[in-house]
Parts: structure tokens; C-alpha cells; sequence
């Protein structure tokens, strides 16, 4: 369970500066207020962003492994369903605090998203195949 929690935060921050840095630039920017706010907390942000990942994989490997998939359909129908049931609530919530575009909400559940795929298939491979 500890490879594959460390594997899948790797990914999935990795995932998330070439989403957040290269695709949706000023998404970030958008969701701290201001670019200036945002360079102020990018030490904070990436500290924080590893733990979340870090507890966030914790409880999808969990959830995963317990659920069990048959094959890659269940695999991604899995990860839709968290997607839905976990990521996009909160994110949305999250947004509606703030003042940021419609464009940031999207670039946000767009990037939790692609993370629940990654997160479930790399627990399929991890936890179910390998472990």
C-alpha cells in the first residue's frame, strides 16, 4: 500500500503542475486571487498539495482495494465514481467560495478527474495485481 500511495502522489502532482502550469495556467492564479498571491504561496501550496495527495491516494487505494475491480471498464467506472461522489462535490464547493471563472472551476474538476483515473489505475496495478 505504501509503494503504491507514493507512486500515485508522484503521479498525480506531477500531473497536476503540467495541468496547472502549461494547460490552465491561470487557473492557479485564479483560485488565489491574484498572480502575486499565488508566487507568495507556491512553497505553501506544493507542501500542502503533497499532503492532500498524500492522504487523498491513502484513501483511494483504501476504498479501491476494499471495492475490487473485474477489469479496465471497472477500473475507470470506478474512478468516475469517485470522481462524482468525492472530487467533483468538493471542488465545486470550494469554487462557489470563491470569485474565480468558470474556466478555473473546470480546469479544477478537469484535473481531479484525470487524477481518479491515474489513482485507480495505478491501484488496480499496484494493490490488486501486484500486491
Amino acid at each position: 500500500m505504501l509503494t503504491y500511495v507514493i507512486a500515485a502522489t508522484v503521479v498525480a502532482f506531477l500531473t497536476g503542475w503540467v495541468w496547472y502550469q502549461y494547460l490552465f495556467p491561470h487557473a492557479g492564479a485564479d483560485l488565489a486571487g491574484s498572480e502575486d498571491a499565488a508566487k507568495r504561496m507556491r512553497g505553501k501550496t506544493i507542501i500542502l498539495m503533497v499532503v492532500v495527495l498524500l492522504i487523498v491516494t491513502a484513501a483511494s487505494g483504501t476504498f479501491i482495494k476494499n471495492r475490487g475491480v473485474l477489469d479496465a471498464v471497472d477500473v475507470i467506472k470506478l474512478a468516475i465514481k469517485m470522481w462524482f461522489g468525492f472530487f467533483f462535490p468538493v471542488s465545486l464547493a470550494a469554487w462557489a467560495q470563491t470569485k474565480a471563472s468558470l474556466t478555473t472551476l473546470v480546469a479544477n474538476v478537469g484535473y481531479w478527474l484525470v487524477a481518479a483515473v491515474e489513482f485507480a489505475v495505478l491501484a488496480d496495478w499496484f494493490l490488486l495485481k501486484v500486491g
